[in-house]
């Protein structure tokens, strides 16, 4: 679909050089317009353009776009284990998320990703994001719960080891 192919885009252009996005962004500004005129601006439209404006370093206009998409995902189909374009609204939220860290907003980050883990538990990149900043802040006791569920699961991955030492020695 077309929103697949913005998506891919995307993907490319964040992969490229900055002399090669100048030519991959017209399509993804034509692809998000014409998304823009099939549905409207909505969920599937806004998330492009906050991908793009993440991508080009623009993390409060991100946030400020993503924002705008979630709450028309929550308008149009309520909670977020309810059907209706359940992925979208999560990836939303992921993204969402992640432009909170850019801007050192971790307190609204870690609310989103808490709820993500609680709909999604196995969704392990957001529960790594939220292990990190729940260590981060100092939530130990918050943050052991998710490094004994990542050592049962990959206890060789670097990152659980190092989750493992920062909680067995706090700083």
């Amino acid at each position: 679909t077309l929103v697949m192919l913005t998506n891919l885009r995307l993907e490319q252009y964040g992969a490229a050089k900055p002399d090669e996005r100048k030519q991959l962004i017209g399509p993804i500004q034509d692809g998000i317009a014409k998304v823009e005129a099939k549905d409207g601006v909505g969920l599937r439209s806004l998330r492009l353009k906050g991908k793009l404006l993440r991508m080009n370093g623009e993390a409060i206009a991100a946030i400020q776009t993503l924002e705008k998409a979630k709450q028309i995902g929550e308008q149009r189909y309520g909670n977020l284990d309810q059907g209706g374009a359940a992925v979208e609204r999560w990836e939303v939220i992921d993204m969402l998320a992640k432009a909170y860290i850019e801007t050192n907003q971790t307190g609204a980050a870690k609310n989103l990703l808490t709820g993500l883990v609680n709909k999604f538990p196995t969704y392990d990149p957001a529960r790594m994001l939220l292990t990190q900043i729940l260590i981060k802040d100092g939530s130990y006791d918050a943050a052991r719960e998710h490094v004994e569920y990542f050592k049962r699961k990959d206890p060789n991955n670097p990152d659980v080891m190092k989750f493992d030492i920062q909680l067995m020695d706090p700083k």
